[in-house]
């Protein structure tokens, strides 16, 4: 299956949250990072749509963890994870070493998490 084929199937099984056609996708090489949706990359894309389990899959399997999402304001992964209180995807992206002091127009991962005084987040960061 070419790229530009399995870019449009990734779309689907995102929104459906089907785990084994994504790892079929995955097993045939599909570029994780590749832009989809309006500048939406896979990772943020399951974000978005708060699929925690999804969002873990292709961290796992090798998302690039950093990329940013230029249609929206440069976010990066671990900001939409925080917005989307998706605890299991930031404890997965701390494991996988991202940058939590991140660049952004926007604030940083951790002013949001303390500005949001989510103790559950804050948790992950501090205890």
């Amino acid at each position: 299956m070419r790229q530009k084929e399995m870019h449009f199937k990734i779309v689907g099984v995102i929104e459906q949250q089907d785990v084994s056609l994504l790892t079929s996708l995955i097993n045939g090489g599909v570029n994780l990072d590749a832009v989809i949706l309006y500048a939406k990359t896979s990772l943020t894309y399951a974000l978005e749509l708060g699929h925690g389990d999804i969002a873990c899959r292709l961290i796992r399997a090798g998302c690039d963890v950093e990329k940013s999402v230029e249609s929206t304001m440069a976010l990066k992964p671990i900001h939409f994870a925080i917005l989307r209180k998706c605890i299991n995807v930031l404890k997965e992206l701390l494991a996988h070493r991202v940058n939590v002091n991140g660049k952004t127009p926007g604030k940083p991962p951790l002013h949001i998490i303390l500005v949001s005084l989510d103790m559950k987040l804050s948790s992950i960061f501090y205890f």
